[in-house]
Order: C-alpha cells, then structure tokens, then sequence
C-alpha cells in the first residue's frame, strides 16, 4: 500500500505538468509547429479512444472473457485502414462548411435542421454520462486498491468529487477560452497527446513486468486450468460481433473522438500519418494485455482482485512501488483525457444547439438587440461543462458497484451508434430526409433507454428490480432484456439489434415516404460530391440592402471585434474585395460570414441568424436559401436545381419553344 497523501501530491504534480503543457500550447506561436508535429500530435490525440475502460477493463475483459477484448482493438483499426477515405471525406467537408460537433454535422448534412442537432445534442450528452462516470469510478478504484486511503476512513465519493470539480476546472481553463471553435485548442490538444504517451508507456511498462514474472512459466501458465479455460481457440466469445460494430461506430461516432478526429484536424497537417499510427498505438495495447491477464491469473490470489485492477495489483504485490505509481498515473492519464475532451465536445453542443436556439427565440431577453455575444457563450458553455462532470458524478453515485468498466463502457458506445445510420447513408445515399433521419434516430435512442440504459438503473436500485423481470407496466413481452421474444441473449447484442435495426430501418421507410426539401437536396448534393476544399462560389451582389457594415456588425456581435476584423481583413486580402462598410455585401462575403459564425454557434443556428438579417432587408426566403448555399449548386440555374425548384413549388412560370418543349 501507497500512502495517499503521496498518491495525491503525485496526481496534482501530473495535472499541473499538464497545465503547464496546456499554457505552452495556446501561447507558442502556431508557426512554430511543423507539418510533421502537428500530424504527431493529431494522431496521439485520437489515442483518447484508450480511456481507462482500455487502460484496466479490456484487461479484466481478458480475464473474464479471453479473447473477448479484441473487438474493442480490431473495429477502429478497420475503420481507420479500410474506412479512411470516409474519414478523409468528414474532415473535408467540416472544415469547408466550419462545422463545429458532431450535431452540427448531421444537422448540415439533413438542410441545417436546428431540431436534428438538438436531438443529437440530447443523446450525445445522455450518452456520454454513463462514460464519465465509468472514468470516476476506474481513478477511484485505482486510488482504493494501490493507497491506503479506505483505511483512514476515507470515501470514494470524496475521491470522485474533488477529481470531477478539478478535471471541470481544467476543461474550462483550456477547452473554452475561445468563441470560435473551429480555431484549434493547441494546448489541450497538446495535453491530451502527452497524456496519450504516459498511458502508452505506463501500460507497455506493466506488460514487459508481466513477461519478466512469467519468464519460462509462459508455456506452463497457458496450459493451467484457470488459463485454458478462459483463452479458449475453439469458439467465439459472446457479443464478440456486436462490440467490433459498436468500436467500429465508437471511432467517428463519439462526440470527442469526432472532436479530436474532425474539428481539430489541421489543414496544413498529413493526417495520413494517423492511418498507421493510430492502429500501431492500439496494437501495442493488444499484445501486452495478453502477458498482464496470464499473469494476473497466474500469479495474483484467486478471488483476491478483479480483472479490472490486474494492471495495478501486478506490481504492487510484487512490491514495485514505483512501477504501481506509474501504473497508476497511466490509468489517471486514460480517464481525464477523455473526459476533459468530452466536457469540451459537449459543452459546444449545448450552447451552439440547445441553449443559444433557445435563447434567441425569447423576444423577451431582447438577445437581438445586444452588441456582444462572446462572454454570454462562453458563460454557457462553461457552466455546461461543470453540469455534465456534475451528471458524470451524480451517475458515478449510482451506478451499481459490481458492474465491470467494459459493460459501462458498451452502454455508451451502443448511444454514440445511433449516429453511424445517419452519417454514412447520408453520405452515401442522397435520398435520405430530415423527416427520416428524426424518426430513425428517436427510434434508434427510445429502443436504447428502453433495452440498456433503464435496466442498469434498475439494477442500481433507482428503478424497481421487478422492471427487468415483468416489464413496463407488468406485461411480460415487453421486458427490456428479452422484448417481444423470450431468446436468452446477449444483454448487448439484444439491446444492439433492437435499437440499431429499428433506426436502420424507421430511417428508410420514412426516407422513402417523404420528401426532401429544396436545401436539404442541396445539402445532400453538396455532402455526396467530392468538392474541392478551396472552392468558393461566384461573387456576385446580393441584391439585398445588406452591407459590409452590417455584416461585419453581426460578426462582431458573436466573435467580439478583435477577431471579426482580423478575420475579415484575411478574406478581403486573400479575394481582393474591397470591404468598404458602405458598399453592398457581395454573396461570397455573405458565405463566409456564414461559416464564420458557424464556427462559433454552429451551422444551423448561423443560418437561422444570417437568413434573419436577410429577411429584415425584404429578401424572399427563396432567395436567401439560394444564396446561402456552401456550393456552386445553388448558383446556377443547372438542370439539378432546376428540378428540385419545380419539385417544391406549387405555382411556376414555365417557358417553351416554338415546338412547345420546356426550356
């Protein structure tokens, strides 16, 4: 046993190291990165898939299950390798049309629909608690096994409550200091790279002292009965399908890992680099949790520790204090980075799709008339982060002790799926409507709550434990575990096909049956075509009475001035438009205060904003959905816009030749 107090002073020694990292990467001049560091750094930062659900619960996944841990590994890997030209795709279109959150994304895709990124926003957040407080409970358990804090009397909701408030505290410091967020977090990004390094090398430590105990005992450990019986080669492990679908969804499908992946990717950057290192890192970890797991079920007292704290418990019987610390800080690194990162993805959702919508709808508070938005933004977004590590602990109260990380860990992953539907037969099949995508989605998440995430509460005791055996309201078929057929199941591959399959499907029907409005075929168009990143639209006059001024003054309104003008002057310079304040603003000025404000409050609420201002000058709402659009498809009267017009629109003038043919 470690004296806490040793174990704490350690753990703020890190977190300040951290800051300290943070500080240096938001005030260094970004010039001074090279294309080959921001490529090393990008490609760390997507190893904040590896939580501590990686770092302790495929260990105890091992133990439990052998190979039942591979899915986790094999499914990123595949997306990454096989799927990069998806991903490559996502980032394009993210940095051409300033895309903020995964929300954002899937509302653009589906015309900006406010009420789509409100809804993914919701189960994005519902999503994400269960994770966070999965990372609480691994630095408590972690905190428990190597000290001896339990024995003073302490508590791990103590431990649990100052980690959430410090891990709020950071994500505020460095993940909300500026309005636009599509202006990259350098320094937390530079934080959360370093920490992927500590875990990866604490782990590989741990794994090469499991080796060194097994020694020529390796043979010998494989065959014992308690080994060949859980590392069995003739069969495939339960749920072993559904999770490599989950890992494979989890790795653009998460909000921080489409934060890390997306947002944050560098223009200037060869995020190729992370198309063979990413699935390196992670292969690194499957092999060594091989020997830890041999080893703890070798060497450790039977029934004396869990799976989950293999990793911790090796060294520390062994009697290498130095190694269990740094054990014991690779865990630590594994948890807060995922939550800080999560906080930061999330509090953006909150406040560009909830919470300022919501706002700007009240006449009352007057928003329209004020000047300044930025520090209201920021007040949001930063008391959304300190609700969400609030849930994550009010969660992490509740939760049932005896619950493994892995099956924490699979219930959030089986939310952030919801999205995959969404995302690649949006990508792929333009037939798909905003109706459809609500349907599916609200189908896909009610059969979720209903099936996986309602039953953990009832097992926690929130719920009543007869829910689970008889039902919603008593009735037998509609059990959540076994709904409508009685099959004895997987828990989560029962829950998986249920709400997966019912989205898949309530998406396409509904698709089917329904119509697309003209915006959002535009938007499909504009999500389907491989455009060129640099591509801009004609410049052309408005024809409105919209002028420079204005627009800068609606710039400066969300962005605060410093920066509206700065960014400004860039566009003027780099189009050689003259950006008198009296003079007409031209379309392409009028595009790019779009993505402009996009990044700051997201794509649809920046369209509802510039489509105000619009209508206040007399424009008819046609005319402002046409000259909004990101791409040169709403700027030519080309035979694809010219059907989708006559498909939306009751009344037209047609015009014909002298053979009566429609021209």
């Amino acid at each position: 046993m470690i004296n806490w107090w040793v174990l704490l002073v350690l753990s703020l020694a890190y977190v300040t190291v951290l800051f300290a990292i943070a500080y240096f990467g938001d005030v260094a001049d970004s010039r001074r990165f090279s294309r080959f560091s921001r490529s090393l750094i990008y490609s760390l930062t997507l190893a904040v898939y590896c939580t501590s659900w990686t770092f302790y619960g495929a260990v105890g996944t091992a133990a439990e299950s052998g190979w039942g841990y591979l899915p986790i590994y094999i499914g990123p890997m595949v997306v990454i390798l096989f799927g990069w030209p998806l991903i490559r795709r996502i980032v394009n279109i993210s940095k051409r049309q300033n895309l903020t959150s995964i929300a954002d994304f899937i509302a653009a895709r589906y015309g900006k629909a406010q009420s789509l990124a409100a809804l993914v926003t919701v189960i994005a957040t519902i999503g994400s608690v269960p994770y966070i407080a999965l990372q609480l409970k691994a630095i408590v358990s972690g905190f428990t096994v190597v000290s001896n804090y339990a024995e003073t009397g302490g508590t791990g909701y103590d431990t649990a409550l100052v980690l959430a408030a410090s891990l709020a505290v950071f994500a505020i410091l460095f993940g909300t200091r500026k309005i636009d967020v599509t202006e990259h977090h350098e320094g937390m990004m530079m934080a959360i790279a370093f920490e992927s390094i500590v875990k990866l090398f604490a782990f590989v430590a741990v794994g090469l002292f499991a080796l060194f105990l097994l020694g020529g005992a390796v043979v010998s450990a494989t065959s014992a009965p308690v080994v060949s019986a859980v590392f069995q080669t003739d069969r495939v492990p339960d749920a072993f399908m559904t999770q490599l679908i989950l890992a494979s969804a989890a790795i653009f499908c998460l909000p921080r890992q489409f934060h890390v992946a997306i947002v944050e990717a560098h223009k200037d950057a060869n995020i190729h680099m992370a198309r063979w290192m990413f699935p390196l890192y992670l292969l690194v970890f499957t092999v060594f949790i091989v020997p830890i797991t041999l080893a703890g079920l070798t060497f450790l007292p039977s029934g004396g520790y869990s799976g989950d704290t293999f990793v911790l418990a090796l060294p520390m019987e062994a009697g290498r204090e130095w190694l269990t610390i740094l054990a014991y800080l690779g865990g630590f690194s594994a948890a807060t980075s995922m939550v800080i990162v999560a906080c930061v993805a999330l509090s953006t959702m909150i406040s560009n799709e909830l919470v300022m919508p919501a706002l700007l709808k009240v006449k009352a508070l007057g928003l329209s008339e004020r000047r300044d938005y930025s520090r209201l933004l920021l007040a949001i977004r930063r008391s959304a982060i300190v609700g969400i590590t609030a849930l994550g602990y009010f969660y992490y109260l509740v939760m049932d002790e005896s619950a493994a990380l892995a099956s924490i860990g699979l219930l959030s992953f089986a939310a952030a799926a919801q999205f995959m539907p969404l995302i690649v037969l949006g990508m792929y099949w333009h037939r798909v409507t905003r109706v459809g995508a609500i349907a599916g989605l609200t189908t896909g998440f009610v059969l979720w709550a209903y099936t996986l995430f309602l039953p953990t509460l009832a097992r926690s005791g929130v719920l009543g434990g007869e829910f689970i055996d008889n039902g919603l309201f008593g009735i037998e078929w509609l059990r959540p575990e076994a709904l409508l057929f009685d099959l004895q199941s997987n828990r989560l591959s029962h829950g998986v096909a249920w709400s997966l399959c019912s989205n898949i499907v309530v998406l396409v029907l509904v698709s089917l049956l329904t119509r697309q409005s003209m915006l959002e075929k535009i938007q499909a168009r504009a999500f389907g075509s491989a455009i060129a990143a640099g591509r801009q639209a004609q410049s052309i006059t408005t024809g409105s009475d919209l002028t420079n001024r204005d627009l800068r003054a609606l710039a400066d309104s969300f962005l605060g001035e410093a920066h509206a003008g700065r960014s400004f002057d860039d566009f003027a310079r780099r189009e050689g438009l003259d950006l008198a304040p009296s003079l007409k603003a031209d379309r392409s000025l009028l595009q790019f205060t779009e993505r402009l404000l996009a990044g700051a409050i997201g794509a649809a609420s920046a369209r509802v904003v510039i489509s105000t201002a619009l209508r206040r000058t007399g424009m008819d709402i046609g005319d402002v959905v046409l000259l909004l659009d990101e791409t040169s498809h709403a700027v030519r009267f080309n035979r694809q816009l010219t059907e989708a017009t006559l498909e939306n629109i009751s009344q037209g003038v047609s015009v014909v030749d002298a053979d009566l043919r429609l021209i």
